[in-house]
C-alpha cells in the first residue's frame, strides 16, 4: 500500500493578498517563497518544509472548523497581535503538551495558534470550544456550520 510521506502544502482563500500578507507573513511570521506563474492571483510561504499557497477568490467561505494550526514561539506576543487586528481569540480544550487557542484570519478561516507547555503564558479564561457531532464548532454562545 501506498503512504504518504508529508504535507506538501495546504490552501487558504483570501479576497485581500494584502491583508493575508499582513496576517500569514506578518504576524504569524511565514516566509514567502517563490510562486510559479499560474492563471489565479496569490501568495506563497513556507514553514518548516511545508506550503502554504494563499489564493486569490471573489469572496470567504462561510466559517467551519476547519482550520490550520500553527506552532507559534510567543503565544502571549501572537495573541497580542490578534487583538490589535479586531479578530476575535477563544480558547479550545487544552491538548497535553500545549495550549491552545484559536482565532480567524481576515477572512474567516480558521487558525489554531499552539506553543509548549514548557515555555507557555497561559492568556485568559478557557471558554469551552469543541465541534459537535454534526460537525458544527461551538465556542461561547457562537455556533458555525
Amino acid at each position: 500500500m501506498a503512504r504518504a510521506k508529508r504535507l506538501h502544502h495546504v490552501t487558504v482563500m483570501v479576497t485581500d493578498l494584502e491583508a493575508a500578507d499582513a496576517f500569514y507573513g506578518g504576524l504569524i511570521g511565514l516566509a514567502k517563497i517563490q510562486r510559479p506563474d499560474l492563471p489565479s492571483q496569490g501568495i506563497w510561504y513556507e514553514i518548516d518544509g511545508t506550503q502554504v499557497h494563499i489564493i486569490l477568490a471573489d469572496r470567504s467561505d462561510p466559517p467551519s472548523p476547519r482550520h490550520i494550526a500553527f506552532e507559534v514561539d510567543d503565544l502571549e506576543v501572537t495573541l497580542c497581535t490578534v487583538e490589535k487586528m479586531g479578530l476575535p481569540i477563544w480558547s479550545d480544550i487544552q491538548v497535553e503538551g500545549f495550549v491552545r487557542k484559536h482565532c480567524r484570519d481576515p477572512f474567516g478561516n480558521g487558525i489554531e495558534l499552539l506553543q509548549r507547555v514548557e515555555s507557555r503564558q497561559e492568556r485568559g479564561t478557557p471558554s469551552p470550544s469543541y465541534v459537535n457531532a454534526k460537525g458544527e464548532w461551538r465556542f461561547g454562545e457562537d455556533e458555525f456550520r
